[in-house]
């Protein structure tokens, strides 16, 4: 009984109340930290799926104005998944027009440029992003003629030549934050490219 009341009333037993009350106050401030992380999660997946059902909706949009985009492709000798893509990339709220004048460009630029380059230089608003990229393209439609064709090729593959300078331009230019209209390019003009195919 003796060895029953020093363990409930003695010392032991204040050891026992500081322990309850210790778990107490370190279970409470998990218990309201965890209760916001299910929002937080439920928040964060509502977004994704907002942000992916919108970029579906605008891709289906822009896919049903193909014959359009074919018309216009075939006008300026691009592929139809480039105009298409280039549609994206100036947006479903640009006008008619406005992606018209984006394509025109970007055919003019794409021989001496490369297919990025050109599509960042057609679509950019930002006169100082044209220049940038003009550089790292060695001069943009100054560096050739409208055929994309160099002044001089030295009686060498004056193509191969220039697709492996366009490439290499275009490999240094990839990590520079301006780079990413082009890279946005690319992946969008696969996936309109491989959906066509899967049509045909």
């Amino acid at each position: 009984m003796s060895e029953a009341g020093r363990v409930v009333g003695g010392g032991d037993g204040v050891g026992v109340g500081a322990g309850v009350g210790h778990g107490v106050g370190v279970g409470a401030a998990p218990a309201r930290a965890g209760s916001w992380r299910p929002l937080l999660a439920v928040t964060a997946a509502f977004l994704a799926a907002f942000t992916a059902l919108r970029s579906s909706s605008d891709f289906l949009a822009i896919e049903a104005d193909a014959p359009a985009a074919r018309a216009l492709a075939a006008r300026h000798g691009v592929p139809l998944a480039d105009a298409l893509a280039l549609r994206e990339l100036v947006g479903l709220q640009a006008s008619t027009e406005r992606w018209h004048d984006v394509v025109q460009r970007y055919a003019g630029l794409r021989p001496s440029l490369g297919d990025p380059l050109a599509a960042i230089a057609a679509t950019a608003s930002d006169a100082a992003v044209v220049a940038a990229v003009m550089v790292a393209g060695g001069g943009g439609v100054g560096a050739g003629d409208s055929n994309g064709s160099k002044g001089s090729n030295d009686g060498g593959d004056g193509d191969g030549d220039l697709a492996a300078r366009t490439a290499a331009a275009w490999k240094a230019f990839a990590p520079r934050q301006e780079a990413a209209a082009g890279l946005r390019f690319l992946n969008i003009r696969e996936r309109f490219a491989k959906r066509a195919v899967g049509r045909e």
